[in-house]
């Protein structure tokens, strides 16, 4: 598991996120584990979403359509590579 109370490391998952699909795995609310395809590439989105907010918002792949994950239940998160 990811210290996401790392700035670097958020830093880090979102230009990921802003240059390619990011499968992110981490805790809901319930405790049930979820992995997300996520990206923020070629979407609109706010830029200025404030990193240091708890949770934080990206465009799923497979729904198409925004969700959020909190920082502080996520897991582990790698690129996909496209095909």
């Amino acid at each position: 598991m990811y210290n996401m109370d790392n700035l670097a490391i958020r830093l880090a998952l979102i230009r990921l996120l802003e240059q390619t699909t990011v499968e992110i795995t981490f805790k809901k609310l319930n405790d049930a584990t979820r992995k997300m395809k996520a990206t923020l590439e070629n979407v609109t989105y706010d830029k200025f979403q404030p990193y240091l907010h708890p949770t934080y918002k990206v465009w799923d792949v497979d729904k198409g359509d925004w969700r959020s994950f909190r920082w502080n239940r996520v897991k582990s998160f790698k690129v996909i590579i496209k095909k």
